[in-house]
């Protein structure tokens, strides 16, 4: 992903009709942050990643201790490499239903993904007093997790 600091091709990256706008009703799942907003208004200081279309934007205050490239058998079909942050770490952007949730076997955590280009963005747990949640990091700017260690595991840690 290009950010605004290095700006996408062609000009600054495009904001799509509709996705600046937020019902500001809908409280926000799990303590996280859901608003929509322009990479031009977004904090420069922090990382900044987003799904293929941009319509679920995420921002994290540094590279993860350690990526974990999870091989349970949905971690390994979704091709993800997991960073892991406190809720409150993380700022979703985006409309509150941009994303499609998952559960699958204990239903203790819900996959989220793009309604609009599928990618898998996050995960995070059913239950409010878990503190800790994963972003799928393969959504950041490879030069911002360079240098990062990958662990390999055969489910969540």
């Amino acid at each position: 992903m290009l950010d605004q600091r290095r700006g996408w091709p062609g000009g600054p990256r495009p904001v799509k009709p509709g996705h600046d706008d937020v019902d500001e009703s809908k409280p926000a799942s799990f303590g996280i942050t859901t608003q929509a907003t322009s990479y031009k208004n977004r904090n420069e200081s922090m990382l900044q990643a987003s799904c293929h279309c941009g319509s679920v934007q995420f921002e994290i205050p540094q590279p993860p201790d350690h990526l974990n490239q999870c091989n349970c058998s949905i971690c390994r079909r979704y091709g993800t490499l997991w960073g892991y942050y406190r809720p409150d770490q993380v700022r979703i952007i985006g409309k509150p239903d941009a994303t499609e949730v998952y559960c699958w076997g204990d239903q203790e955590i819900e996959f989220h993904r793009c309604r609009v280009c599928g990618c898998v963005a996050y995960w995070q747990p059913k239950d409010p007093t878990e503190t800790r949640m994963g972003i799928n990091a393969r959504l950041l700017d490879p030069a911002d997790i360079a240098g990062v260690p990958i662990k390999q595991s055969p489910g969540p840690p």
